[in-house]
Protein backbone atom coordinates (compact mmCIF):
# COMPACT_ATOMS: atom_id res chain seq x y z
CA UNK A 1 0.00 0.00 0.00
CA UNK A 2 2.60 2.37 -1.04
CA UNK A 3 3.28 5.51 -3.06
CA UNK A 4 5.65 3.87 -5.49
CA UNK A 5 4.71 4.94 -9.01
CA UNK A 6 6.48 8.11 -10.03
CA UNK A 7 4.99 10.57 -12.50
CA UNK A 8 6.31 10.18 -16.05
CA UNK A 9 5.82 12.62 -18.95
CA UNK A 10 2.71 12.14 -21.04
CA UNK A 11 3.19 11.65 -24.77
CA UNK A 12 0.92 11.13 -27.74
CA UNK A 13 1.43 7.42 -27.21
CA UNK A 14 0.24 7.41 -23.58
CA UNK A 15 -2.77 9.43 -24.67
CA UNK A 16 -3.46 6.89 -27.41
CA UNK A 17 -3.18 4.07 -24.89
CA UNK A 18 -5.70 5.82 -22.65
CA UNK A 19 -8.14 5.93 -25.55
CA UNK A 20 -7.52 2.24 -26.21
CA UNK A 21 -8.19 1.43 -22.55
CA UNK A 22 -11.59 3.07 -22.69
CA UNK A 23 -12.25 1.30 -25.99
CA UNK A 24 -11.30 -2.02 -24.40
CA UNK A 25 -13.66 -1.41 -21.50
CA UNK A 26 -16.36 -0.57 -24.03
CA UNK A 27 -15.76 -3.84 -25.84
CA UNK A 28 -15.83 -5.73 -22.55
CA UNK A 29 -19.09 -4.32 -21.25
CA UNK A 30 -21.05 -3.46 -24.39
CA UNK A 31 -20.06 -6.18 -26.85
CA UNK A 32 -18.78 -9.16 -24.89
CA UNK A 33 -21.92 -9.58 -22.82
CA UNK A 34 -24.64 -7.19 -23.88
CA UNK A 35 -26.73 -7.64 -25.91
CA UNK A 36 -25.07 -10.73 -27.42
CA UNK A 37 -24.11 -12.44 -24.15
CA UNK A 38 -25.90 -14.65 -21.67
CA UNK A 39 -29.62 -14.34 -21.11
CA UNK A 40 -30.54 -13.72 -17.49
CA UNK A 41 -33.34 -15.55 -15.72
CA UNK A 42 -33.62 -12.90 -12.99
CA UNK A 43 -34.76 -9.28 -13.52
CA UNK A 44 -31.94 -6.79 -14.10
CA UNK A 45 -32.00 -3.21 -12.72
CA UNK A 46 -33.36 -0.66 -15.19
CA UNK A 47 -32.21 2.62 -13.61
CA UNK A 48 -28.84 1.82 -11.99
CA UNK A 49 -26.66 -1.00 -10.76
CA UNK A 50 -25.42 -0.40 -7.23
CA UNK A 51 -22.34 -1.94 -5.63
CA UNK A 52 -21.83 -1.25 -1.92
CA UNK A 53 -18.43 -0.42 -0.46
CA UNK A 54 -17.48 -0.50 3.23
CA UNK A 55 -14.33 1.60 3.59
CA UNK A 56 -12.54 3.39 6.45
CA UNK A 57 -12.66 7.06 5.53
CA UNK A 58 -11.70 7.92 9.11
CA UNK A 59 -9.64 6.12 11.75
CA UNK A 60 -6.38 4.19 11.65
CA UNK A 61 -6.78 2.91 8.07
CA UNK A 62 -8.28 6.06 6.54
CA UNK A 63 -5.26 6.60 4.28
CA UNK A 64 -6.01 3.28 2.60
CA UNK A 65 -9.78 3.79 2.49
CA UNK A 66 -9.35 7.07 0.63
CA UNK A 67 -7.05 5.40 -1.90
CA UNK A 68 -9.54 2.59 -2.60
CA UNK A 69 -12.30 5.18 -2.99
CA UNK A 70 -10.34 7.12 -5.63
CA UNK A 71 -9.61 4.00 -7.66
CA UNK A 72 -13.19 2.79 -7.43
CA UNK A 73 -14.50 6.11 -8.68
CA UNK A 74 -12.13 5.98 -11.66
CA UNK A 75 -13.43 2.52 -12.54
CA UNK A 76 -17.03 3.65 -12.23
CA UNK A 77 -16.43 6.56 -14.60
CA UNK A 78 -14.72 4.28 -17.13
CA UNK A 79 -17.51 1.71 -17.01
CA UNK A 80 -20.26 4.30 -17.38
CA UNK A 81 -18.38 6.02 -20.21
CA UNK A 82 -18.38 2.67 -22.00
CA UNK A 83 -22.15 2.23 -21.64
CA UNK A 84 -22.55 0.90 -18.12
CA UNK A 85 -23.41 -2.70 -17.24
CA UNK A 86 -25.82 -4.16 -19.79
CA UNK A 87 -26.59 -0.57 -20.70
CA UNK A 88 -27.38 0.44 -17.10
CA UNK A 89 -25.24 3.01 -15.21
CA UNK A 90 -23.15 1.84 -12.27
CA UNK A 91 -23.04 3.60 -8.89
CA UNK A 92 -21.02 2.83 -5.76
CA UNK A 93 -22.84 3.29 -2.45
CA UNK A 94 -20.20 4.06 0.20
CA UNK A 95 -20.40 3.23 3.91
CA UNK A 96 -17.74 4.64 6.24
CA UNK A 97 -16.88 2.15 9.01
CA UNK A 98 -14.27 4.50 10.53
CA UNK A 99 -11.91 1.48 10.96
CA UNK A 100 -14.30 0.18 13.67
CA UNK A 101 -15.57 -3.45 13.37
CA UNK A 102 -18.87 -2.54 15.06
CA UNK A 103 -19.41 0.15 12.43
CA UNK A 104 -18.63 -2.44 9.74
CA UNK A 105 -21.45 -4.64 11.06
CA UNK A 106 -23.85 -1.67 11.05
CA UNK A 107 -22.81 -0.94 7.47
CA UNK A 108 -23.40 -4.57 6.46
CA UNK A 109 -26.91 -4.40 7.89
CA UNK A 110 -27.50 -1.20 5.92
CA UNK A 111 -26.33 -2.94 2.74
CA UNK A 112 -28.84 -5.74 3.38
CA UNK A 113 -31.64 -3.26 4.07
CA UNK A 114 -30.83 -1.48 0.80
CA UNK A 115 -31.15 -4.77 -1.11
CA UNK A 116 -27.62 -4.57 -2.54
CA UNK A 117 -26.31 -8.10 -3.31
CA UNK A 118 -22.58 -7.29 -3.36
CA UNK A 119 -20.14 -5.29 -1.26
CA UNK A 120 -16.50 -4.32 -1.67
CA UNK A 121 -14.83 -4.45 1.75
CA UNK A 122 -13.93 -4.39 4.39
CA UNK A 123 -10.31 -3.22 4.56
CA UNK A 124 -8.90 -4.17 7.98
CA UNK A 125 -8.90 -7.89 8.78
CA UNK A 126 -10.80 -7.26 12.04
CA UNK A 127 -13.47 -5.40 10.09
CA UNK A 128 -13.79 -8.07 7.41
CA UNK A 129 -14.04 -10.87 9.96
CA UNK A 130 -16.78 -8.94 11.74
CA UNK A 131 -18.99 -8.95 8.63
CA UNK A 132 -17.91 -12.19 6.92
CA UNK A 133 -20.41 -14.38 8.85
CA UNK A 134 -23.26 -12.26 7.46
CA UNK A 135 -22.34 -12.67 3.79
CA UNK A 136 -24.05 -15.99 3.14
CA UNK A 137 -26.85 -15.31 5.64
CA UNK A 138 -27.72 -11.96 4.01
CA UNK A 139 -27.15 -13.23 0.43
CA UNK A 140 -24.46 -10.57 -0.04
CA UNK A 141 -21.29 -11.38 -1.97
CA UNK A 142 -18.30 -9.87 -0.16
CA UNK A 143 -15.09 -8.98 -1.99
CA UNK A 144 -12.23 -7.56 0.08
CA UNK A 145 -9.37 -5.88 -1.79
CA UNK A 146 -7.25 -5.66 1.36
CA UNK A 147 -7.92 -8.12 4.22
CA UNK A 148 -5.23 -10.78 4.46
CA UNK A 149 -6.16 -12.89 7.51
CA UNK A 150 -6.28 -16.59 6.76
CA UNK A 151 -9.54 -16.91 8.72
CA UNK A 152 -11.52 -15.31 5.88
CA UNK A 153 -11.06 -18.48 3.83
CA UNK A 154 -13.60 -20.21 6.07
CA UNK A 155 -16.64 -18.15 5.02
CA UNK A 156 -18.85 -18.90 1.98
CA UNK A 157 -19.61 -15.93 -0.22
CA UNK A 158 -16.38 -14.16 0.77
CA UNK A 159 -13.67 -13.46 -1.82
CA UNK A 160 -10.56 -11.30 -1.83
CA UNK A 161 -8.12 -10.00 -4.40
CA UNK A 162 -5.15 -10.08 -2.00
CA UNK A 163 -3.18 -13.06 -0.77
CA UNK A 164 -3.44 -14.61 2.68
CA UNK A 165 -1.11 -13.74 5.57
CA UNK A 166 0.28 -17.25 5.37
CA UNK A 167 2.44 -16.21 2.44
CA UNK A 168 3.39 -12.72 3.65
CA UNK A 169 4.62 -14.04 7.01
CA UNK A 170 6.77 -16.66 5.32
CA UNK A 171 8.22 -14.05 2.98
CA UNK A 172 9.11 -11.76 5.88
CA UNK A 173 10.94 -14.58 7.65
CA UNK A 174 12.85 -15.51 4.50
CA UNK A 175 13.99 -11.96 3.71
CA UNK A 176 15.07 -11.16 7.27
CA UNK A 177 16.76 -14.55 7.56
CA UNK A 178 18.78 -13.79 4.43
CA UNK A 179 20.53 -10.78 5.96
CA UNK A 180 24.06 -11.49 7.18
CA UNK A 181 25.18 -10.96 10.76
CA UNK A 182 21.74 -10.55 12.29
CA UNK A 183 21.79 -11.85 15.85
CA UNK A 184 18.74 -10.18 17.37
CA UNK A 185 15.25 -9.56 15.94
CA UNK A 186 12.31 -7.83 17.63
CA UNK A 187 8.81 -8.29 16.23
CA UNK A 188 6.10 -5.89 17.39
CA UNK A 189 2.59 -7.03 16.49
CA UNK A 190 -0.99 -6.04 17.21
CA UNK A 191 -3.22 -8.07 19.49
CA UNK A 192 -5.97 -8.35 16.89
CA UNK A 193 -6.83 -10.70 14.06
CA UNK A 194 -4.51 -8.98 11.61
CA UNK A 195 -1.48 -8.97 13.89
CA UNK A 196 -2.02 -12.44 15.33
CA UNK A 197 -2.60 -14.05 11.95
CA UNK A 198 0.50 -12.53 10.37
CA UNK A 199 2.62 -13.19 13.46
CA UNK A 200 1.55 -16.82 13.47
CA UNK A 201 2.61 -17.30 9.85
CA UNK A 202 5.95 -15.61 10.62
CA UNK A 203 6.54 -17.87 13.63
CA UNK A 204 5.77 -20.92 11.50
CA UNK A 205 8.79 -20.17 9.29
CA UNK A 206 11.30 -19.18 12.00
CA UNK A 207 12.97 -22.58 12.15
CA UNK A 208 13.28 -22.63 8.36
CA UNK A 209 14.76 -19.17 7.77
CA UNK A 210 15.96 -17.68 11.08
CA UNK A 211 17.97 -20.57 12.45
CA UNK A 212 21.11 -18.43 12.79
CA UNK A 213 19.38 -15.66 14.74
CA UNK A 214 20.25 -16.01 18.42
CA UNK A 215 17.47 -13.91 19.91
CA UNK A 216 13.92 -13.32 18.65
CA UNK A 217 11.73 -11.17 20.89
CA UNK A 218 8.00 -10.86 20.33
CA UNK A 219 6.14 -7.81 21.68
CA UNK A 220 2.36 -7.90 21.59
CA UNK A 221 0.60 -4.53 21.81
CA UNK A 222 -3.08 -3.53 21.96
CA UNK A 223 -4.64 -1.80 18.98
CA UNK A 224 -6.15 0.87 21.21
CA UNK A 225 -5.23 4.48 20.53
CA UNK A 226 -3.67 6.52 21.94
CA UNK A 227 -1.17 4.07 23.41
CA UNK A 228 1.90 4.30 25.62
CA UNK A 229 4.89 3.13 23.58
CA UNK A 230 7.50 3.83 26.24
CA UNK A 231 7.58 0.26 27.50
CA UNK A 232 7.77 -1.07 23.93
CA UNK A 233 10.87 0.98 23.15
CA UNK A 234 12.42 0.17 26.54
CA UNK A 235 12.02 -3.53 25.76
CA UNK A 236 13.56 -2.97 22.34
CA UNK A 237 16.48 -1.09 23.88
CA UNK A 238 17.17 -3.97 26.26
CA UNK A 239 17.41 -6.39 23.34
CA UNK A 240 19.43 -3.98 21.14
CA UNK A 241 18.00 -5.57 17.97
CA UNK A 242 19.64 -5.62 14.57
CA UNK A 243 16.18 -5.82 12.98
CA UNK A 244 12.74 -4.61 14.08
CA UNK A 245 9.62 -5.83 12.28
CA UNK A 246 6.42 -3.84 12.76
CA UNK A 247 3.16 -5.73 12.21
CA UNK A 248 1.03 -2.79 13.26
CA UNK A 249 -1.14 -0.01 11.86
CA UNK A 250 0.51 3.26 10.80
CA UNK A 251 -0.56 5.17 13.92
CA UNK A 252 1.13 2.70 16.26
CA UNK A 253 4.14 2.34 13.97
CA UNK A 254 4.71 6.08 13.75
CA UNK A 255 4.68 6.46 17.55
CA UNK A 256 7.05 3.52 18.03
CA UNK A 257 9.53 4.81 15.46
CA UNK A 258 9.47 8.32 16.89
CA UNK A 259 10.18 6.99 20.36
CA UNK A 260 12.91 4.68 19.05
CA UNK A 261 14.61 7.61 17.34
CA UNK A 262 14.48 9.63 20.57
CA UNK A 263 16.04 6.67 22.40
CA UNK A 264 18.92 6.52 19.93
CA UNK A 265 18.00 3.12 18.45
CA UNK A 266 19.08 2.42 14.89
CA UNK A 267 17.87 -1.03 13.79
CA UNK A 268 16.96 -2.12 10.28
CA UNK A 269 13.23 -1.43 10.07
CA UNK A 270 10.76 -3.72 8.34
CA UNK A 271 7.00 -3.21 8.12
CA UNK A 272 4.03 -5.31 7.12
CA UNK A 273 1.68 -4.12 4.37
CA UNK A 274 -0.25 -1.74 6.62
CA UNK A 275 2.95 0.16 7.39
CA UNK A 276 3.52 1.02 3.72
CA UNK A 277 1.43 4.14 4.15
CA UNK A 278 2.40 7.67 3.19
CA UNK A 279 1.73 8.55 6.83
CA UNK A 280 5.01 6.90 7.85
CA UNK A 281 7.47 9.14 5.94
CA UNK A 282 5.24 12.17 6.46
CA UNK A 283 5.15 11.80 10.25
CA UNK A 284 8.43 10.03 11.05
CA UNK A 285 10.66 11.92 8.62
CA UNK A 286 14.19 10.96 7.61
CA UNK A 287 14.51 8.40 10.43
CA UNK A 288 12.18 6.17 8.39
CA UNK A 289 14.44 6.28 5.33
CA UNK A 290 15.44 2.82 4.02
CA UNK A 291 12.60 1.10 5.86
CA UNK A 292 11.53 -2.04 3.97
CA UNK A 293 7.84 -2.81 3.54
CA UNK A 294 5.99 -5.89 2.34
CA UNK A 295 3.04 -5.28 -0.01
CA UNK A 296 0.73 -7.15 -2.31
CA UNK A 297 2.06 -7.19 -5.89
CA UNK A 298 1.10 -3.87 -7.44
CA UNK A 299 3.02 -3.48 -10.70
CA UNK A 300 0.59 -2.04 -13.22
CA UNK A 301 0.00 -4.11 -16.34
CA UNK A 302 -1.37 -0.91 -17.90
CA UNK A 303 1.29 1.73 -17.10
CA UNK A 304 -0.75 4.58 -18.58
CA UNK A 305 -3.29 4.11 -15.79
CA UNK A 306 -0.89 5.91 -13.46
CA UNK A 307 -0.66 8.85 -15.87
CA UNK A 308 -4.43 9.09 -16.01
CA UNK A 309 -4.55 9.08 -12.22
CA UNK A 310 -1.91 11.83 -11.97
CA UNK A 311 -3.88 13.99 -14.37
CA UNK A 312 -7.33 13.39 -12.87
CA UNK A 313 -6.27 13.95 -9.27
CA UNK A 314 -3.43 16.44 -9.87
CA UNK A 315 -0.78 14.38 -8.08
CA UNK A 316 2.61 12.85 -8.83
CA UNK A 317 2.33 9.47 -7.12
CA UNK A 318 -0.14 6.60 -6.92
CA UNK A 319 -0.54 4.22 -4.02
CA UNK A 320 -1.43 0.56 -3.74
CA UNK A 321 -5.14 0.89 -2.84
CA UNK A 322 -5.98 2.98 -5.91
CA UNK A 323 -5.23 0.25 -8.43
CA UNK A 324 -6.73 -2.52 -6.26
CA UNK A 325 -9.90 -0.48 -5.79
CA UNK A 326 -10.13 0.03 -9.55
CA UNK A 327 -9.69 -3.67 -10.26
CA UNK A 328 -12.29 -4.68 -7.66
CA UNK A 329 -14.99 -2.60 -9.35
CA UNK A 330 -14.16 -3.78 -12.88
CA UNK A 331 -14.02 -7.39 -11.68
CA UNK A 332 -17.45 -7.21 -10.05
CA UNK A 333 -18.93 -5.29 -12.97
CA UNK A 334 -17.76 -8.07 -15.27
CA UNK A 335 -19.38 -10.69 -13.02
CA UNK A 336 -22.67 -8.76 -12.84
CA UNK A 337 -22.62 -8.34 -16.62
CA UNK A 338 -22.18 -12.08 -17.03
CA UNK A 339 -24.15 -13.59 -14.16
CA UNK A 340 -26.72 -10.96 -13.27
CA UNK A 341 -27.39 -8.77 -10.27
CA UNK A 342 -28.01 -11.53 -7.71
CA UNK A 343 -26.01 -13.21 -4.96
CA UNK A 344 -26.03 -16.57 -6.78
CA UNK A 345 -25.22 -15.08 -10.17
CA UNK A 346 -22.28 -13.00 -8.93
CA UNK A 347 -20.86 -15.90 -6.92
CA UNK A 348 -21.08 -18.24 -9.89
CA UNK A 349 -19.24 -15.75 -12.08
CA UNK A 350 -16.52 -15.18 -9.47
CA UNK A 351 -16.03 -18.94 -9.12
CA UNK A 352 -15.37 -19.31 -12.84
CA UNK A 353 -13.82 -15.99 -13.85
CA UNK A 354 -10.34 -15.65 -15.32
CA UNK A 355 -9.89 -11.90 -14.97
CA UNK A 356 -6.86 -9.83 -15.97
CA UNK A 357 -6.94 -6.43 -14.32
CA UNK A 358 -4.52 -3.53 -14.22
CA UNK A 359 -2.73 -5.29 -11.31
CA UNK A 360 -2.54 -8.66 -13.05
CA UNK A 361 -4.64 -11.84 -13.21
CA UNK A 362 -7.25 -12.84 -10.64
CA UNK A 363 -8.47 -16.42 -10.39
CA UNK A 364 -10.24 -17.60 -7.24
CA UNK A 365 -9.85 -21.01 -5.62
CA UNK A 366 -12.59 -22.89 -3.78
CA UNK A 367 -12.03 -20.69 -0.71
CA UNK A 368 -12.36 -17.40 -2.59
CA UNK A 369 -8.60 -16.80 -2.38
CA UNK A 370 -6.10 -15.80 -5.08
CA UNK A 371 -2.56 -17.00 -5.68
CA UNK A 372 0.05 -15.12 -3.61
CA UNK A 373 2.08 -12.36 -5.21
CA UNK A 374 4.12 -9.96 -3.07
CA UNK A 375 6.47 -7.04 -3.61
CA UNK A 376 9.01 -5.35 -1.39
CA UNK A 377 9.14 -1.57 -1.21
CA UNK A 378 11.69 0.75 0.34
CA UNK A 379 11.42 4.30 1.62
CA UNK A 380 13.69 6.51 -0.46
CA UNK A 381 13.53 10.30 -0.31
CA UNK A 382 10.25 10.13 1.52
CA UNK A 383 8.37 7.90 -0.92
CA UNK A 384 7.86 4.16 -1.20
CA UNK A 385 9.77 2.71 -4.15
CA UNK A 386 9.63 -0.86 -5.41
CA UNK A 387 12.74 -2.88 -4.61
CA UNK A 388 13.51 -5.15 -7.55
CA UNK A 389 13.46 -8.85 -6.79
CA UNK A 390 17.03 -9.34 -7.99
CA UNK A 391 18.12 -6.74 -5.41
CA UNK A 392 16.30 -8.16 -2.39
CA UNK A 393 18.93 -10.61 -1.22
CA UNK A 394 21.87 -8.41 -2.18
CA UNK A 395 20.59 -5.11 -0.80
CA UNK A 396 22.83 -3.27 1.65
CA UNK A 397 20.53 -2.84 4.67
CA UNK A 398 22.08 0.10 6.58
CA UNK A 399 25.49 -1.30 5.82
CA UNK A 400 24.60 -4.92 6.67
CA UNK A 401 24.79 -6.91 3.46
CA UNK A 402 22.51 -9.71 2.42
CA UNK A 403 23.69 -12.53 0.22
CA UNK A 404 21.78 -14.90 -2.07
CA UNK A 405 21.18 -18.40 -0.88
Amino acid sequence: MSDNHDHSPRTKWTTLIDVLIVAAVCVLFVVAFHPFGTQLSEPFPEDEVVIAAILPMEGSLANFGIGYNLGMEMATRDINAAGGIRGVPLRIEYFDDKSDPDMSVKAMNAVRDAGIPVVIGAIGSENSLAIAPYAETFDIVMLSPASTTGALSLYPGVYRTVASDVYQGGGMAKIVGGIEDVDSVVVVYLDNQYGLSLMHSFEHEIENYLIDVENITEIEIPDDLPMNVTWVVETMAEEDPDVVILIVYPEQGVEIMRAAEAAGLAPIWFGSDTMTSSDVPAQVGTYAENMIGFTQAHKLTVPSFADRYYEEYNTTSINFPVSYGYDAVVLLATCIEDGGYTYAGIRNSLDHIRHVGICGPRVFDENGDVQPAYDLVILENGTWQTLKWNEILTYDYHGISSTPE
